[in-house]
This record gives C-alpha cells, structure tokens and sequence, in this order.
C-alpha cells in the first residue's frame, strides 16, 4: 500500500490540465523515472529479499541498542500523554496548521523557472544616428576595457562585440560555476542553515547591477540589459506591465509615467518600453485657435501635406487607345528638407496666403517600428530588469507603485506575461496537490476497506506540509517549481508511516486488545521501523537539499528540502 500511494500521487501530472505546460514538463521527467523505481522496488522487496533473508539473518538473537529501548520508550510515554489529553492535541495541530496556512506559507519567497542562473546576458545599446563608425567603435572599445577591467571579479569567460552606427550589443558569457565534489557542497549548505558566512562567486544579476554603474555614460547613448521584443518568459529576470488603448501614440506617453513608476521597485536594474523604434519622423501639430482665426480646416492641412510629400494616385486619363497613370506629388526637389514643408501655403478666408510654419509646430521624434496589436487593440509592454526573484513580493510591489495611476477612457493596464505564467502554475500545483490527496485517500480507502481510517491517515499531509514550509522560511530558500513538485511528491512519502501504525493497530483490535492498548502496542512495536524509514529517506535527500544539482538553471535543492 505505501509503495502504491507515493506512485498514485504522479497522477495528476496527467489528469490535471496546465496552462503554463512548464509545472507537467518538470513533473513527468521526475515522476516517471520514480515510479519504475518504486515499482522495481517492489518486486525486489516481496521476492527478493525474503529469498536473501532466508541466506544472510542469522538465527541468533541481537540485543536491542539502549538508544533505541529508551527512544521507544520515551515515544510510548509521550503517547500516553497524547491520548490522555486529545483536546489539546487537536489544538496544537490546529495551532500547527494555522502557523503553516497564515504565517510560513504567505511569507514564504515565490519563484518560478526563470530563476536560474543562466551564464550569459546580453546588453544592448542605442548610439545617436550622428555617430559615425568610428565613434561606434571607439565607444565600444571603452565599455570593452571597462568590462575587462572587472573580468576577473565577474568571472567572465568571453565578450562578443557586435556594432553598427547607430546601435551594438555586447554579449557576456560567464564562467560555468565549478562542479564541487558532493562533501564540498554539504559543508556550503550545512553553514548557510546555520547562518554563517559562505564564499560564493556573483550571481548573473548581481553582475548586471554592478556593471550598470560602472559603463561609461555619454549625452544620446542609452543602454538596457534585455532584448527589445524578445518574449518576457526567456528574459530572465524581467517582469513587465502591459498597456491597451486604441492610440499608440497616447500608450507611448502613458509608458513614460509607468517607466517612472517601476524605478521605484527594490533591486530593478533597468527600466524600458518594449517599442521597436523606426526612422526619424517630422511631427506637425496644428495650432487650432489660429488654424480657426484664419478659416483653415486642419484636415485641408492634412490632406495637403499627404499629397504633397508621400503622393497620391488619381484614376488613369484615357487618351484613344492609351490609359495614362497620373500622380499628384511635390517635385523631389520641393521635398529635400523642412524648411521647404514649413513653406508650404494656404489661403485664409480672406484670400491671403499663410505658410504652414505660422499654423503649426514642428517637432523631430523617432517614429514607430511596428504597432502591435491583441483583440483589436494596441498594446505596449514596459520591462523592468530586476535582481529579486520572488514574484509574489514583486506583484505586490507593482500593485503598490500602480496604485492611483489615473488612465484615460478605454485604456488598462496588466502585469505580463511572466505572472500570468506564474499564476497558471500556482493553479497547476493547487490543482495537482488537491487531486493527489484525493488518489491517496480513494487508495487507503479501498485496501483498509473503510473510508473513515483513511481520515487518520491524512491528518499527517498538513503537518508535513508545516516541516516543509519551516525548512523553506528558515533557510531564505524560494518555493519554485521544485519545491512545488517536492510536496505533491511528499503527499505520497509521509502517510507511508501512518499507513504502517494504523495497520498495525487494525491487527491488535482484531486480536481483542481495547482502542487505547492496540495504540500504544502498536507504536512501541512499529517505532524502529518507522524511525528506520523516516532517517534513511532524510539521508538520501541531504545531498540533494545541500547540493548544488541543477536543471537549465534551476537548482535541485528546494525538492530535497
């Protein structure tokens, strides 16, 4: 039965939908190679064993160690005091739970895969489209020297310098982080929980932050550490805020208070809206109290300078047998420069001529590479880089900073992509978690024959639950997908014992023994088995809470934990 309740609890990784699809790729590469061996050991157990007892167990008789007789012997006295006071033993597990569900669990840090530790990044700067070549390349020279200057404390093993005029990127790639052997480890971890000090290289964020203020700064050059368009879910570090609204342009200003608003964020490294910048542009703004004064329609204006600068084509001419295109538009040499638009006419109602540079103002801005649009919308995204990786604290601290951000009608904003993943797989573990109690208990039910020891049994899932959270909150390490898999897996692990204890007290009932002695016999004489299971499952977990084990960057060390 133990062996069935730890394999039924990979059940949900099939029957449980999840939207995120990360939390069921994690679970069935872990789970499947789990349940073969739980079920090889099975085999081994039932034939095996016994076959090798009958060979190797002698027939003599072997004294019982005196720590184990007074460690049992103190577990009956301690049960005794439990039966006789069952009221305040419901407390304290209720006190036990509550502590869990309202202290450990809300104050525990929430992370996701993305944070590992990649060892490479990228950071990619904008130059003023006046630079020159060589300017570009003397810049880039300056940041090199200033990255090799630093490369040692950085650990970094390679740079690669890629540049145009007008932009550049520098990719960093990192030393990959030296294999210690498993007792090296240990030692790290044994002084972390303990609260001592621990030597350890800087974290790809950490060399972020102090590379940021350490590269040259020039007037027109600005730089930021994530691609401009990549997907938020393989930037590693970066949380985002979406805005939707029907003008791109209105979206752009708005971005402007949200960027000043995510600085104010703990750890944020850079900030920058994610639009792909096009080409110079000249922006014309019409003043309306003149445009009026002079009875001039500024769509007349509009229309005039369409015309004028970009063309139009009219319906071909027919002449006989011929069709002739025709192309209304400014000769090329009225259209050099913005002088010549400034010049451009319009007649008042009076008759008199009025050059457009005394109906509007003129402006240089850079224009819009692209206007990405969802559900008939556009929208714009605003990242922030950031070296903290707890998403809840991160969520609450962007609700705090958005709080009283008054926007137009029709417009919105959301946090992005990043935490809409993170909720799926909140809702994933919930979801995966609930269906696992509910196997275990349909197992227990079926081969105990009785719905109602199974509800004993259980008791034990919130009090694990308590232990794990504890070892979470203690040690500063955050829940993420591992740790996540690591309880759902632990449903199956812990009611083994109970499993066994509550067997045990079935069999002393059957042989006439009260409620009360078929406890306590049954504890004293289950107590070194279980104590047996509980140490040499804990020690084959210690080097994976204590190692350094990973997977794509995400460390192994909160499942063991």
């Amino acid at each position: 039965m133990a062996t069935f309740t730890t394999i039924v609890v990979f059940l949900p990784m099939i029957l449980v939908e999840d939207a995120s699809g990360s939390f069921s790729f994690y679970l069935q590469r872990i789970g499947l190679p789990v349940i073969f061996a739980l079920l090889a050991s099975l085999v081994v157990a039932l034939i095996l064993i016994p076959l090798a007892a009958t060979k190797i167990i002698s027939r003599k008789s072997v004294p019982e160690l005196g720590i184990i007789r007074k460690s049992r012997e103190t577990y009956r006295k301690l049960l005794t005091v439990v039966l006789a006071h069952r009221l305040d033993t419901v407390l304290v597990i209720v006190a036990i739970m509550g502590i869990t569900f309202g202290i450990l669990m809300p104050n525990t840090p929430k992370a996701d895969e993305n944070s590992g530790n990649i060892s490479d990044f990228f950071i990619r700067f904008d130059l003023p489209n006046n630079y020159t070549l060589d300017e570009s390349n003397e810049y880039f020279k300056i940041v090199e020297d200033t990255i090799a200057a630093n490369a040692a404390r950085y650990k970094i093993k390679a740079v690669d310098t890629r540049f145009r005029k007008s932009r550049g990127r520098i990719r960093v790639f990192l030393e990959q982080p030296k294999k210690d052997q498993w007792y090296g480890a240990v030692y790290r971890g044994m002084r972390k929980v303990l609260g001592l000090t621990v030597h350890q290289r800087m974290e790809k964020n950490e060399v972020l932050a102090d590379l940021k203020e350490r590269l040259p700064m020039r007037p027109g050059i600005t730089f930021r550490t994530s691609w401009r368009g990549a997907s938020e879910g393989n930037d590693e570090g970066t949380v985002s805020v979406t805005l939707h609204g029907d003008d791109t342009g209105k979206l752009a200003e708005l971005a402007q208070e949200v960027e000043r608003r995510l600085r104010l964020l703990d750890g944020v490294i850079s900030v920058e809206t994610d639009r792909e910048e096009g080409g110079d542009e000249v922006k014309v703004v019409m003043n309306r109290q003149i445009a009026q004064r002079n009875g001039i329609n500024p769509n007349q204006v509009a229309f005039t300078l369409m015309y004028a600068v970009r063309g139009i084509n009219l319906p071909r001419f027919h002449a006989g047998d011929k069709e002739i295109e025709i192309r209304v538009q400014f000769k090329e040499e009225d259209r050099q420069n913005l002088e010549q638009l400034k010049n451009i006419s319009f007649m008042n109602r009076s008759g008199r001529s009025v050059p457009l540079s005394a109906l509007a103002s003129f402006s240089i801005e850079k224009g819009f590479g692209q206007i990405p649009r969802e559900n008939g919308k556009s929208f714009l995204a605003v990242k922030a880089k950031t070296t903290r990786s707890d998403l809840m604290k991160i969520s609450r601290q962007i609700d705090r900073v958005m709080s009283g951000f008054e926007l137009p009608f029709g417009y919105s904003w959301e946090k992005g992509q990043r935490f809409r993943r993170f909720r799926d797989q909140n809702t994933s573990f919930s979801s995966s978690l609930k269906v696992a109690i509910i196997f275990v208990f349909i197992l227990m039910g079926i081969l105990f024959e009785s719905f109602i020891l199974p509800l004993s049994v259980l008791i034990a899932i919130p009090l694990s639950l308590f232990g794990a959270y504890l070892m979470l909150f203690l040690t500063g390490t955050s829940q993420d997908i591992m740790a996540g898999i690591g309880m759902i897996i632990l449903i199956g692990v812990v009611v083994n014992n109970a499993i066994v204890l509550v067997d045990m007290i079935n069999r002393r009932r059957r042989e006439g023994l009260t409620r009360h002695e078929a406890i306590l016999d049954a504890g004293s004489h289950r107590f070194r088995p279980i104590m047996m299971t509980s140490f040499t499952t804990i020690g084959g977990l210690l080097p994976m809470a204590l190692g350094n084990a990973a997977l794509i960057g995400i460390p192994y060390a909160p499942m063991g934990l």
